[in-house]
């Protein structure tokens, strides 16, 4: 079955280097994906099947969780912050996405991301001068 089929819960894990998704309630296993570094925080994107991940190295990674043979395709990775990711957040802007990405290197940052997320450029970097933000949203018009 397909994700969107199902309730589900994923976790990512800073020691394990992995992703894993469990179907809510039962508890069973779906996928066990594996990370080149540790996962610092997780968003899906339902309507594109899009599972996006944060990592410890401030890399930013993307994969394609549509396939019902439970195969996990990964997208993009790119380094996105010199820190860990401490918050992340994409909406739709036309035919893009736009990722907020913060980072415990104290900047913020926006992402153009292409519609089949296979390019990335970055459109601001804002330097937070020190501060440390612990939550952050965007809301696109």
């Amino acid at each position: 079955r397909y994700l969107e089929d199902l309730d589900i819960l994923v976790a990512g894990y800073i020691n394990e280097k992995a992703i894993q998704i469990w179907q809510m309630p039962n508890g069973q296993l779906l996928r066990n994906i594996p990370t080149n570094s540790g996962i610092t925080y997780l968003e899906v994107v339902q309507e594109k099947h899009w599972l996006i991940g944060g990592g410890k190295s401030g890399e930013i990674s993307i994969w394609d969780i549509s396939d019902e043979k439970q195969k996990v395709t990964k997208l993009l990775q790119f380094i996105a912050h010199t820190d860990s990711i401490s918050s992340l957040n994409i909406y739709r802007s036309g035919d893009q996405y736009v990722l907020v990405t913060n980072s415990a290197d104290k900047h913020v940052k926006t992402w153009e991301i292409d519609e089949t997320a296979q390019k990335y450029t970055k459109i601001t970097d804002i330097d937070l001068k020190k501060k440390d933000i612990q939550a952050l949203k965007m809301h696109g018009s």
